[in-house]
């Protein structure tokens, strides 16, 4: 004969499926996990600490051995004759612009590099400089593209056609004031 479960027995067992249901519910949400993933994450992570190690070692290094003069570095074909350096200044902070390393004011050989001349040009980036009307019509000849020739500036308005798109006005006031200009010297003279 069968034997019969007892009214305890019972209960341990409901108690037992339900924490097993409870279990394996939490784990339904839960994401796989491949072993062997996260095997591979580990060694990818140890490859990029190496190869990261490996950069700015050999970043250190360039900066260390460059002598911060324009022309003067492994790519360079000759070092500048005056002995200017490629040093980019903005404000009180400088930049190499072949080894990229950051010059600061409380750096020991700053005023060192500061005091000696810079092949680039000092760094006006957010600063509003004002201009000349010569340096605006250096700057409006440099933007024209294809207008570059003031004959095709004289064709270019006489047909009326509208102001180019990457010119500032006063620009355009320029260069249509010459415009204007060699039309009506054009004229007088026919």
């Amino acid at each position: 004969m069968d034997k019969l479960l007892s009214t305890a027995d019972i209960l341990d067992l409901i108690t037992t499926v339900t924490k097993q249901l409870e279990e394996k519910i939490e784990n339904i949400n839960k994401p796989y996990v491949d072993p062997e993933r996260g095997e591979q994450r580990q060694r990818n992570h140890a490859k990029l600490k190496e190869t990261e190690e490996k950069r700015k070692a050999l970043t250190k290094n360039e900066q260390d051995h460059c002598v911060h003069i324009a022309g003067a570095w492994a790519l360079g074909d000759l070092p500048d004759p005056h002995g200017r350096t490629s040093i980019v200044w903005h404000d009180d902070t400088g930049i190499c612009s072949h080894c990229q390393r950051v010059f600061r004011p409380d750096d020991s050989d700053y005023i060192a590099w500061r005091r000696k001349p810079s092949f680039n040009r000092l760094s006006l980036s957010g600063k509003e400089v004002p201009l000349d009307d010569d340096d605006r019509e250096e700057i409006a000849a440099h933007g024209l593209g294809n207008f570059t020739s003031d004959e095709l500036w004289v064709q270019h308005f006489a047909q009326e056609n509208p102001k180019p798109d990457n010119l500032p006005d006063w620009a355009v006031d320029i260069l249509y004031e010459k415009a204007l200009g060699k039309l009506s010297a054009r004229k007088k003279s026919a």
